[in-house]
């Protein structure tokens, strides 16, 4: 669901697991609170970026009795819509996810890259509503 929803730009496929509470923590980008804000969040990236390609490994899963916590790697390939520059990004991810009776809920998606981009300043969204935490 979440890798078919990025591949085709459709946030509605995935937004059904975000717990209302969800924090997003995009690189380059303050902390996003809400189901609604993130929701928000992939809007403007799918609005700014073509996806090309998405791929996502998850490389270890850790049973916190109440939560899961999901750790694993990611490759997207992007395009620019407005100048059409073409990049691979590559990354790490965490998810953290509650148990509940209607099966999990995402709480938390915090995500990285792992080498440096040009796209860093396209990667920004201050239209998102963000907060500073730490």
């Amino acid at each position: 669901d979440y890798q078919q929803g990025i591949r085709t730009q459709s946030p509605l496929l995935f937004s059904d697991y975000f717990k209302e509470d969800i924090r997003l923590m995009p690189a380059f980008q303050k902390t996003l609170l809400g189901k609604e804000n993130a929701i928000t969040y992939f809007k403007a990236f799918f609005d700014r970026f073509d996806i090309l390609e998405y791929k996502r490994e998850n490389f270890e899963t850790m049973d916190l009795g109440s939560q899961l916590s999901v750790v694993g790697t990611f490759t997207m390939k992007v395009r620019l819509k407005t100048s059409k520059k073409t990049e691979e990004l590559r990354g790490k991810y965490i998810n953290m996810w509650q148990k509940a009776d209607e099966g999990l809920l995402l709480v938390a998606e915090i995500w990285n890259y792992d080498h440096h981009t040009d796209l860093t300043e396209y990667l920004k969204f201050d239209m998102v509503p963000g907060t500073v935490l730490a």
